[in-house]
């Protein structure tokens, strides 16, 4: 199966989030945590990872170098209110950033650009 993995722990955001990817035809799952997402991650790996910088039980900091040193190949999308996300992103390896608040075609457009559209998986 092949899934998006969203760890974010602001729960009504992750499910708009989340709505808006399952109408373009992507399976999402959400982890409202990084223990979430370690577990979810250990069964099957996502095809593709979007990453709040700030969640509350785990560093995202060290969630995303875990992955990194475990399946450097799975893109990572970090999600952020913070002004340098640019420079977050770069620190963690990531493949792109989003900058919270971010719309609709922009997350799609984001999330096609990486791992391109639902249709072609």
């Amino acid at each position: 199966m092949e899934y998006i993995l969203l760890v974010d722990d602001n729960q009504p955001l992750a499910y708009v989030v989340a709505g808006v990817l399952t109408e373009q035809g992507y399976k999402v799952l959400i982890a409202a945590n990084g223990g979430e997402a370690s577990t979810l991650i250990s069964t099957e790996p996502p095809k593709l990872i979007l990453l709040d910088m700030r969640t509350r039980d785990m560093n995202s900091w060290a969630f995303a170098d875990t992955q990194q040193s475990r399946r450097p190949s799975t893109p990572i999308l970090i999600m952020t209110t913070a002004t340098n996300a640019q420079q977050w992103a770069a620190a963690v390896g990531a493949d792109a950033y989003l900058t919270k608040p971010f719309g609709k075609d922009e997350l799609v457009a984001e999330v096609d650009r990486i791992i391109g559209p639902a249709a072609a998986h």
